[in-house]
């Protein structure tokens, strides 16, 4: 996976966001433009609009109900290989009483 470049992004030291934290979110509100929050120089925290954090929030939760769905069809897929081999030993075995009741006459 490729890292996201995020040069583009304005960048903000948490200690600037701590002493002006209603300009920045009144800015980013009305802007919709995000900021990249940084502690010594690292990104440690993004700073959105509503609309944005909504949508990042619906695509995290499609991804893991698509996680969820293919472990329900994993375990769907397990269920019937055991299925299978269940009623292919139930044959064998019906088979083999079959022959066993046959060489007793």
């Amino acid at each position: 996976m490729s890292k996201t470049d995020l040069s583009l992004i304005p960048m903000l030291p948490v200690t600037a966001l701590r002493d002006h934290l209603a300009e920045y979110l009144q800015e980013v509100g009305r802007r919709g433009k995000p900021v990249l929050i940084t502690r010594m120089g690292y990104p440690v925290a993004g700073l959105v609009g509503v609309t944005e954090a909504r949508a990042i929030w619906a695509v995290a939760q499609q991804g893991e109900a698509y996680v969820e769905w293919q472990a329900m069809r994993r375990m769907d897929k397990d269920r019937d290989l055991r299925m299978a081999l269940r009623r292919e030993r139930e044959a064998e075995d019906r088979r083999a009483y079959e022959q066993s009741l046959r060489q007793r006459r």
